[in-house]
């Protein structure tokens, strides 16, 4: 969510929360109200977490990005091997189709002199 759209959507989480406070007859304070607004998200209750919860997850996120990253370095890797070896087959399809259609030139009644290419594939 971009920080436009999020600051569009407090004054509408803002009113919630006081509704909601007011609907269970709980006291509306400027801690409540912002206790409220912060746990209910999308409509969806979040639940607060511990400083000590969110360096576990931060943890786990740094984690993640880092097995992520060496899948993506491993990935680009095999992409480039795959990119030489496509190259390496693309070449060798193209001397065979130089050899047929030498070979079709030859065997045409109306044959034109035509030069094979070299064998060093």
């Amino acid at each position: 969510m971009d920080g436009s759209r999020r600051s569009a959507e407090k004054p509408n989480a803002i009113e919630d929360a006081i509704m909601r406070l007011r609907n269970t007859k709980q006291a509306v304070t400027f801690v409540s109200v912002a206790r409220e607004a912060i746990e209910i998200i999308d409509g969806k209750k979040v639940p607060l977490r511990t400083p000590e919860e969110y360096r576990h997850i931060e943890a786990a996120l740094r984690n993640k990005l880092e097995r992520l990253e060496v899948a993506l370095k491993d990935a680009r890797a095999e992409k480039a091997k795959a990119d030489r070896t496509a190259e390496r087959e693309r070449g060798k399809a193209e001397h065979w189709r130089q050899l047929y259609t030498a070979a079709l030139a030859l065997a045409s009644p109306k044959s034109v002199p035509v030069e094979l290419p070299p064998a060093d594939v």
